[in-house]
C-alpha cells in the first residue's frame, strides 16, 4: 500500500509510459469503478493525485486525516454489504499513516512524497540525505576540528616520548 501511494504520488501523469506502467501494477488497487476509457482514467488519477499531495503536503497529521478521510469518502464505496474496494483501502491506510507521510527535506529530490519509517525521518532515502550529512559533517568539524586536532597531536606526543 505504501509503493502504491508513492508511486501515485510521484506518479509524472504526462509520460504515457510510466502511466501505463502504473496502471498494469497497480490495477488490483486502481479507484473502482474505473473508467473504462484510458483518458478518463489518467484524468482521475491526476484529479486524485493532486488531492493526495495536497494531503500529503498538509503540515498537521490532523489536517491530513481529514482530507484524505473526505478523499475516501468521495469513492464509491459499493452496495452495502459488499467489501471495500482496493483503492478506498489504500485511502484509508493512508488515514492511518498520516503522521508518518512526508515530502523529502531535499530541494532536488525526484520522488519526494514518501512514507516515512519513522518519525523524526526528513528524508526520503540515504542519497537525498547525504548532502545534508555532508553538510552537518563540515559545519562539525569547522566548529571541533581544531579541538580534535590538537587532542589527536597531544596522543602521538605522548605516544613517542
Amino acid at each position: 500500500m505504501e509503493l502504491f501511494l508513492e508511486r501515485l504520488a510521484n506518479l509524472d501523469t504526462s509520460n504515457e509510459r510510466r502511466m501505463n506502467r502504473f496502471l498494469e501494477t497497480f490495477a488490483d488497487l486502481l479507484p473502482n469503478p474505473a473508467p473504462a476509457n484510458h483518458l478518463l482514467l489518467v484524468q482521475l488519477l491526476s484529479l486524485i493525485q493532486s488531492y493526495l499531495q495536497e494531503s500529503w503536503r498538509e503540515a498537521s497529521p490532523l489536517h491530513k486525516e481529514a482530507q484524505l478521510m473526505m478523499l475516501a469518502g468521495s469513492q464509491q464505496l459499493g452496495q452495502p454489504g459488499e467489501s471495500l474496494d482496493g483503492f478506498v483501502m489504500v485511502l484509508l491506510y493512508a488515514v492511518k499513516h498520516a503522521h508518518l507521510l512526508r515530502f523529502c527535506a531535499n530541494s532536488g529530490c525526484k520522488e519526494p512524497y514518501f512514507v516515512a519509517r519513522r518519525g523524526s525521518q526528513i528524508y526520503c532515502s540515504s542519497p537525498c540525505a547525504q548532502p545534508a550529512q555532508k553538510e552537518a559533517k563540515i559545519k562539525w568539524w569547522n566548529e571541533h576540528g581544531a579541538k580534535q586536532r590538537e587532542k589527536s597531536r597531544g596522543k602521538k606526543k605522548k605516544k613517542h616520548a
